[in-house]
């Protein structure tokens, strides 16, 4: 390990560009297709949508071969742009233009037969329509909570987030809308009349997405299929013996847990996950205490946390442990529409890069929650 001074010796120079190992795109491609992993790929697809590109997502893993013979595995998320279904956009060009702006790889593909698993013309390639996303605000809702989600959208995905304030929400038209998110605030002001309006809307084909305690609102509504533990729970798990009254400074700081890493089993073959790990783990960075539990049903909770999850930071024992096998992530289908819960922040102030690909998929792989 080098001190400071041995360190400030090294003669460097900045990184100005990143080396991406790619090729160019075959222009006699049959299909090319955008794997998910990496963190631009919502970017490109956003670009691509907005250019009218036809986009198929992919629901299963599937292995083809390119046009230079090279056989390529693709794993669920990837996006497809199948030539044929382009006729009216110079797809090669269009593609170029992407990659141009984007390092990032997009595969050429020589035929639509596949070597194993499913064909491009397969029903488990799903359509996708440019999103329209709009967020709760106005008074008592976050605005942290919401310039953390449009700062992700806005500056690294490039999707345009619609600002609606709840208090007028009676005059907006929510079909014009493909998903909206509720983060932290409150919302027991919205009348019956608007509450209907978001219900209808949902089950006609909507997305719902709540975070933190905007899905608390959508659990008490009875749209989330999880409930959210009483705060008593937190109290009552801190709370000590012969307790003073100088004391309350030190109970209130046990209940919290103001930025802590906690760690939780996932299942990575679900959308929300696509492109997000491979792996059975992944933290998240909490800043709550809010304990939520799925409701006792197959495949609906993608996250929950390990038992004792905390990897960083400081959470009182008592507080970890309630923490422990409680629900991260769950999503379901509600009518035609979906509902989706996160519980933790995670576009959390721009710089929890880990896991800030949710937000994007509940966007982009909604169409493939079933």
């Amino acid at each position: 390990r080098l001190s400071k001074r041995e360190a400030n010796k090294i003669n460097a120079s900045p990184i100005t560009e990143l080396a991406i190992d790619s090729q160019p795109l075959q222009p006699g491609a049959v299909a090319y297709v955008l794997p998910w992993h990496d963190a631009k790929a919502p970017a490109v697809l956003q670009t691509l949508l907005e250019q009218g590109v036809n986009v198929r997502l992919t629901t299963a893993p599937f292995t083809g071969n390119d046009t230079l013979g090279n056989t390529l595995s693709f794993a669920p998320g990837a996006m497809v742009f199948n030539v044929g279904l382009n006729p009216h956009v110079p797809l090669f060009d269009v593609l170029n233009e992407a990659l141009a702006q984007y390092p990032i790889k997009i595969h050429s593909l020589a035929t639509g037969l596949t070597i194993e698993g499913i064909d491009l013309g397969s029903p488990s390639m799903l359509p996708l329509e440019l999103p329209k996303v709009a967020i709760l605000t106005g008074v008592g809702v976050s605005s942290n909570a919401v310039g953390a989600i449009w700062h992700y959208l806005d500056t690294r995905v490039g999707l345009p987030l619609t600002m609606l304030d709840k208090d007028r929400l009676a005059d907006v038209d929510l079909s014009d809308f493909t998903h909206l998110i509720v983060v932290t605030g409150v919302y027991n002001d919205l009348d019956e009349k608007r509450q209907a309006q978001i219900e209808s809307w949902l089950e006609s084909g909507g997305t719902l997405i709540g975070q933190r305690m905007g899905l608390s609102w959508l659990s008490d509504m009875g749209w989330l299929q999880a409930t959210v533990k009483s705060r008593n729970t937190v109290r009552n798990a801190v709370m000590f013996e012969n307790m003073q009254y100088a004391d309350r400074d030190i109970y209130r700081a046990l209940q919290q847990v103001a930025g802590s890493v906690h760690l939780a089993q996932v299942d990575p073959t679900h959308p929300l996950l696509w492109g997000v790990t491979n792996n059975q783990t992944l933290p998240f960075f909490k800043t709550s205490s809010l304990l939520l539990q799925a409701d006792d049903k197959p495949v609906i909770e993608a996250a929950k946390y390990t038992s004792f999850p905390l990897v960083a930071g400081y959470t009182a024992p008592e507080v970890n442990k309630l923490i422990g096998n409680t629900t991260a992530l769950v999503a379901h289908r509600k009518g035609k529409g979906r509902v989706i819960a996160i519980v933790d922040p995670v576009n959390f102030r721009g710089y929890w890069r880990g896991t800030e690909k949710i937000m994007a998929n509940a966007i982009f792989m909604s169409p493939a929650i079933n």
